[in-house]
């Protein structure tokens, strides 16, 4: 991990840098939180640092590994296949971001009133399903191309013995079924719901499944991911990869001189980054990367796709 502090006339930036493979978002920015409070010499939930605590998956061999990946529908990947992703690689398209597409607490929930009439469901349920509805827009797909929608999960308190305190990596992708491009954005959502639900139980053995063959895979070095990421990285993709911050303590960080007036996301590839915005303003920021943000910044101002976006954030 490293830490730089660059002090400008009128106040301070604090950068903060730490791997992947050591911890998730979750740890990190309840870290970041932690340590603030450390500061002003308050006291905060000690964290889990044990990683035997992480669900250890039966002991299978490679090719069971391989044939639970196809029966939960995983894509085997091949050498062919990591070669057509080479030149999103080498042309540097996936650390592209698009500027923040604000969406306030009003546009938010007239998106979950407009979805819930249909499906009941979360507000981020809802706006994945609007951001996934204008992604298939985007690239104009047919009705009938199949499309999936990926959502990332926090494992913390739905894996058996594993609590919300802990420090690690405890999240999980969990990829819908298939859908038609031409379904309403009520429809998108009522896929992603059914398939969160199971999910989202406390515990949840579906969750536990995923992740046991996640762990299992990678001990194996098995040729199998839980998405298509090759489409979700296409020109024209047709998997949509979502990752939502906005319900971490972002913002709830103070050194002792007050909270932050902005917190700049990090530089992940997530395909569909919803970021919280500064408690000023409330709502979130929507960012999209990649291949979505390429299209994007072709568009001259005023273009039908960034007019409907428009619409949907006010």
């Amino acid at each position: 991990m490293t830490v730089k502090v660059t002090r400008l006339q009128e106040g301070t930036v604090l950068g903060i840098q730490c791997s992947h493979a050591c911890m998730d978002g979750d740890s990190f920015y309840t870290m970041v939180r932690n340590w603030g409070r450390i500061c002003r010499q308050e006291d905060f939930p000690q964290p889990v640092l044990d990683q035997g605590l992480v669900p250890v998956p039966d002991r299978v061999d490679k090719a069971q590994v391989l044939q639970l990946a196809v029966e939960h529908g995983w894509k085997r990947v091949s050498r062919l296949d990591l070669v057509k992703l080479l030149p999103v690689l080498l042309t540097g398209v996936l650390t592209e971001r698009t500027r923040p597409f604000h969406f306030s607490v009003g546009a938010l929930e007239r998106i979950r009133q407009q979805v819930c009439t249909d499906v009941p469901c979360s507000t981020n349920v809802a706006l994945s399903a609007a951001l996934t509805y204008m992604l298939i827009r985007l690239f104009g797909h047919s009705e009938t191309t199949e499309c999936r929608q990926v959502t990332v999960v926090n494992g913390r308190g739905r894996l058996a013995g594993l609590p919300p305190s802990f420090v690690g990596n405890a999240a999980v992708v969990v990829p819908t079924p298939p859908f038609p491009a031409g379904a309403r954005i009520a429809e998108i959502a009522r896929v992603i719901q059914r398939t969160l639900e199971p999910i989202q139980e406390i515990p949840s053995p579906t969750l536990s499944n995923l992740f046991s063959l996640n762990m299992s895979a990678m001990e194996h070095k098995a040729p199998v991911a839980p998405f298509d990421f090759i489409a979700a990285n296409s020109r024209r993709p047709t998997v949509f990869y979502t990752n939502s911050f906005s319900g971490m303590p972002v913002y709830d960080v103070d050194f002792g001189s007050g909270r932050p007036l902005a917190v700049i996301p990090h530089n992940l590839t997530d395909q569909v980054l919803i970021w919280p915005a500064a408690p000023a303003v409330g709502g979130v920021d929507v960012y999209f990367t990649g291949v979505p943000a390429r299209t994007i910044h072709r568009f001259k101002e005023g273009s039908s796709w960034l007019w409907e976006m428009a619409q949907l954030t006010q």
